[in-house]
């Protein structure tokens, strides 16, 4: 369960890099703005993509450290995988961030 779950966690920033992709490729721009547009839309890839590198690595820190105490301490496990979850979800608000500061950016 424990994988799954950490899975789950980390996959969650790689889908908020794929919305802002998306959002990117949906976006038309006029000839006059073409230059600020194309600023615009590499300053949301490297907020987004920044804070997913980040928030990637530090939730595969988390999960293995949690998965070794588990292994190492197994009738700790239930809190062991407790607060490596939480951690997990506090660290990937970093996410969250660079995904509102890649929609404040693309929406100016």
């Amino acid at each position: 369960f424990f994988t799954f779950a950490s899975e789950a966690v980390i996959s969650s920033s790689i889908i908020f890099a794929l919305i802002v992709a998306l959002f990117i490729l949906k976006i038309t721009c006029t000839p006059f703005h073409e230059a600020l547009s194309g600023l615009h839309f590499l300053g949301a890839a490297l907020a987004i993509g920044l804070s997913t590198l980040g928030v990637g690595i530090s939730t595969g820190n988390i999960s293995a450290e949690g998965a070794e105490k588990i292994v190492a301490n197994p009738e700790n496990s239930s809190n062991i995988m407790k607060f490596s979850l939480l951690s997990q979800a506090m660290v990937e608000t970093c996410t969250l961030y660079g995904l509102t500061i890649a929609f404040m950016i693309l929406l100016m």
